[in-house]
């Protein structure tokens, strides 16, 4: 019977000047920018990136910029979804009406499942939202 290589292969060996990366947090933004008002929408973004950084995680916030639906956005990137009313619109993003959101390169928030897509396309396992 042929052997087949295991479903996870082992991950290489890391010499000691190499960090191990940190364990990364999937966020969604849609809480952010049509969720919570201005100014606590931002303190909220601030608050939770500064959390995870002190339990040694890293904050993955997810959400649609430049046509593409990532998973690492910056806390700079992430406070645009925090503007005050008027100044970035982005639009509520789920799972039905992301591939037009995507096609028309508008700025996207992303539900609770749209950041699940992302983080699962990231390889990030954990997902927190409030």
């Amino acid at each position: 019977m042929p052997e087949h290589p295991p479903a996870h292969p082992p991950a290489p060996a890391r010499g000691p000047d190499v960090p191990t990366p940190r364990p990364r947090v999937a966020l969604e933004t849609t809480v952010l920018s049509h969720g919570l008002p201005w100014p606590a929408n931002r303190d909220l973004a601030r608050d939770l990136h500064a959390i995870l950084s002190d339990m040694g995680v890293d904050a993955a916030t997810a959400g649609v910029l430049g046509g593409a639906l990532r998973c690492d956005l910056t806390l700079e990137e992430t406070l645009q979804f925090c503007d005050a009313p008027g100044m970035f619109a982005p639009v509520k993003t789920s799972l039905a009406n992301l591939p037009g959101v995507l096609a028309q390169g508008d700025a996207g928030a992303t539900t609770v499942a749209t950041t699940m897509l992302a983080a699962h396309r990231a390889s990030i396992r954990v997902m927190a939202t409030t």
